[in-house]
């Protein structure tokens, strides 16, 4: 079975694109918790 190089390089790379993508997505997520959390302790606290 022969390995087709430029298109298992397109692959890897489209690979890599959708972990980035998910990786930033997942950054956002945390970001919109810890405010959550703030906003949730200075409620209870208040």
């Amino acid at each position: 079975m022969a390995i087709d190089v430029p298109e298992t390089i397109q692959k890897r790379d489209s690979l890599k694109q959708q972990l980035d993508d998910i990786e930033r997505k997942g950054r956002g997520q945390k970001k919109v918790l810890h405010k959550l959390n703030s906003l949730l302790l200075r409620l209870i606290s208040s």
